[in-house]
């Protein structure tokens, strides 16, 4: 699990980079376009947006694995090691089950907009609206990684931190 879940995590990051590059490229070639050549893209600024949706939402997939969303411990860290493990591992469990329904969620919402097309680019809107049950899914593998590694912790008596 735990290689699956590094492949996972680089091909993430290997993917936010892309897209971040796409949307620099794209936004510089408007401005330049709007500010030398005098005339503006009409596409540019709708797949910028589209590319921030998908960048923002893997973004969070591998925030989740590196452990880097915000969050109030202080009450946690004044928990004994073995209390904080298991406090992280039924926190991972509530994550799951929101997981869950932001796929189910995120599936209706991109068989809602199947037939709906963007302004500017007439692209399908499904296509925008699939980074939320696509993210979901990365962050059902990395939420899978944390309460096998929380519980094995518990397991063998270590504090740790749900991994």
């Amino acid at each position: 699990m735990t290689r699956i879940n590094e492949i996972i995590l680089k091909l993430e990051e290997i993917f936010a980079v892309v897209l971040a590059f796409a949307m620099t490229a794209i936004i510089f070639i408007q401005v330049f376009s709007r500010s030398v050549l005098g005339d503006s893209l009409s596409w540019s600024e709708e797949l910028g947006r589209y590319i921030f949706v998908w960048m923002t939402f893997i973004g969070a997939s591998v925030a989740l694995q590196r452990g880097a969303h915000l969050g109030i411990d202080a009450l946690v860290q004044a928990l004994p090691k073995k209390l904080q493990n298991i406090f992280a591992l039924v926190t991972y469990i509530f994550i799951f089950l929101l997981l869950l329904v932001m796929i189910k969620e995120g599936i209706s919402l991109v068989e809602h907009t199947g037939m709906q097309r963007s302004p500017a680019m007439r692209m399908p809107m499904s296509w925008a609206y699939l980074a939320i049950p696509v993210s979901a899914v990365l962050m059902i593998v990395h939420t899978i990684y944390k309460i096998i590694s929380g519980v094995k912790e518990l397991a063998a008596g270590e504090g740790g931190n749900g991994a």
